[in-house]
């Protein structure tokens, strides 16, 4: 796996945010999305009474079954343990993995935090599609980040630095049905 850069924990530590293009090898890729695709998934609610914001996309939270994604889960663990030390505790651990599957016709997620049970830091691993990214840095100005497939998409969260929850972000226009793999902390 690649290091971890100085320009990557920077827009951490300022911006909340970071991107890690062509993180994956195409096999890696490959082999995570042929995992994730004969799943059963499930509607999210559109506005469910725990968030305030609305969000339309299929996801499944079942993912024992699938080494594959826990021997990923694990080795990214990991990796980015060994990049970021200095800002996660030892017993930092990806304990929630969801896959989240957006089809061309969903709206996607309105601009939102994550909630401060995340902790320390969210991981979004794009296997494939296109949509548009947005993240609004501390100066409430957006941002639209690039995606690709074989992606990660890192956020800090409560308990990175002075952070107290994710920065802003949304997903919208959904062009081609689109696969993630998000690690959580909770």
């Amino acid at each position: 796996m690649k290091e971890i850069s100085e320009d990557d924990i920077r827009n951490l530590r300022i911006f909340g945010c970071c991107v890690l293009p062509s993180f994956l090898t195409e096999n890696a890729r490959v082999e995570l999305l042929d995992a994730v695709q004969g799943l059963g998934y499930r509607m999210a609610e559109r506005r469910p009474p725990t968030h305030r914001v609305d969000q339309e996309y299929a996801f499944c939270d079942q993912l024992d079954h699938v080494p594959c994604i826990d021997l990923f889960a694990r080795q990214f663990q990991d990796w980015l343990y060994g990049g970021l030390s200095q800002f996660l505790p030892t017993e930092f651990e990806f304990n929630r993995v969801i896959v989240q599957k957006y089809l061309p016709m969903h709206s996607g997620i309105e601009k939102h935090v994550d909630g401060p049970r995340s902790r320390f830091i969210v991981a979004n691993v794009c296997l494939s599609g296109s949509a548009h990214f947005v993240v609004w840095s501390s100066a409430d100005e957006p941002v639209e980040l690039d995606i690709a497939p074989g992606s990660i998409v890192l956020m800090v969260a409560n308990g990175f630095e002075n952070w107290k929850n994710t920065p802003y972000h949304s997903v919208f226009d959904i062009k081609t049905e689109r696969y993630i793999i998000g690690f959580r902390c909770q």
